[in-house]
């Protein structure tokens, strides 16, 4: 799944790059100029189909369990009951919504603008025109918002969503978001089954001058997993990589779990991966104690101290998770607790992802709500997926609410939408 992923987030790039960004044209640069100070959409006025047609969208089921029923999608009405109602993302392969959706993520809204003004004059699906007012209401355009809100209610003959002034900002000129950190984190036991991560470590090398690697969740080293570890650690060596290592403490714990003074082990791996991790940590009295040590068990001259290189940094320990923040749910229908997640998630977004996680041990059932969820860039997505890839796993059930038109629709470019339910935001 993670490999899939990455794949998708390659792909959608390069299409970016090739069709998005030189396709438009100053023609419909000055349209969505123009369509932003009168409040007005491109096109809207040119042949506007005023009679009612009723709207369609595809919709993945829940199954009685909760978890989403994959495979062929049903088709729904929407008539004036649903559209005041959320409803549950599918791929409707509307080529349309996953442009806009990913100009967004990238934190280009005014080309997500242009994409969505010149399409709604002939949409005759909703979801084009929420996702537009969404956008004018990020982007504090209230007389377009209106305007558009009216001609939403002539269309499908429905009450448009009301203009909120805790939802509106200002527009911000955003920098590229930053790239993910090139990080393998070890888990549970460092042994031989580590190869597949230090092959996706080769693979990062290849393209990041700073690698990290985080040992801060490993439970225990055997002989196999130390000899790869210093394998790698002598590779580095050679290369010109800086490599900040998170955990060092923590590792050197369960090393020390791992040897026996006077015990002569097949394989002196263990011992030599301690002191090379002591050097890394600048411990210079553990290292002379732990060279004894050895010296005794092995009857071997003891390794002298030198400075690691300097290409290690040192990671202080993860931060502490955040407070858990819970919304009770409806009064009316009692369920499981929701965590929620608000503002941007950009990058790797890693004090949601604890948070999220922690509450998980807690709960079998987990809600998130998105509703102040406003915006989240390819990096985190694929991490959200990730993780809910882990939880269902985990045998956890999960479900997303209120996701803004926007972010659903990047969800369901990622293919978050396969792994859990996702609920949009009610109009």
């Amino acid at each position: 799944m993670a490999r899939a992923t990455a794949e998708k987030i390659d792909l959608i790039e390069s299409q970016i790059e090739s069709e998005i960004m030189q396709s438009r044209s100053d023609h419909t640069a000055s349209r969505v100029a123009a369509a932003l100070a009168v409040g007005r959409d491109p096109g809207r006025d040119a042949g506007r189909d005023s009679s009612r047609d009723p709207s369609r969208s595809n919709i993945v089921g829940k199954t009685s369990a909760g978890t989403s029923s994959l495979g062929t999608s049903t088709d729904l009405m929407l008539g004036d009951s649903h559209l005041a109602h959320s409803m549950v993302v599918a791929d409707n392969g509307n080529p349309v919504l996953e442009e806009a959706a990913i100009l967004y993520a990238n934190g280009q809204d005014l080309p997500a603008v242009a994409v969505l003004a010149g399409a709604v004059a002939n949409d005759r699906s909703p979801d084009t025109w929420l996702m537009l007012l969404e956008l004018y209401q990020s982007l504090d355009k209230r007389t377009a918002f209106e305007n558009l809100a009216i001609d939403f209610a002539v269309r499908f003959e429905t009450s448009a969503p009301a203009w909120s002034d805790e939802q509106a900002r200002k527009p911000i000129v955003r920098a590229t978001p930053p790239a993910a950190r090139a990080a393998i984190v070890f888990k549970g036991a460092l042994d031989a089954r580590i190869v597949p991560q230090l092959e996706q470590l080769k693979k990062l090398a290849q393209r990041n001058p700073v690698l990290h690697l985080e040992f801060d969740q490993v439970t225990s080293v055997d002989a196999a997993g130390a000899d790869l570890i210093l394998r790698v650690f002598a590779a580095f060596q050679k290369s010109n990589h800086e490599v900040a290592i998170r955990g060092g403490s923590q590792l050197a714990e369960r090393l020390q779990a791992a040897i026996e003074v006077g015990r002569r082990d097949a394989s002196n791996a263990v011992w030599m991966l301690l002191l090379e991790i002591y050097r890394i940590l600048g411990r210079q009295a553990a290292f002379e104690e732990t060279s004894i040590d050895y010296c005794v068990t092995f009857e071997v001259s003891p390794p002298s101290w030198e400075a690691a290189s300097p290409k290690y940094k040192v990671e202080d320990a993860a931060p502490a998770p955040a407070p858990i923040e819970t919304v009770p749910v409806d009064e009316a229908s009692p369920g499981p607790d929701v965590i929620a997640l608000s503002g941007e998630m950009v990058g790797k977004s890693e004090a949601d992802l604890q948070r999220l996680t922690q509450f998980a041990t807690t709960h079998d059932h987990i809600v998130v709500d998105c509703a102040r969820l406003t915006r989240v860039d390819f990096t985190a997505a694929g991490l959200l997926l990730n993780w809910a890839v882990g939880m269902r796993g985990s045998r956890k059930e999960i479900e997303f609410v209120n996701v803004g038109h926007l972010v659903a629709a990047l969800f369901v470019v990622m293919g978050l939408h396969e792994v859990v339910p996702i609920e949009r935001r009610k109009v």
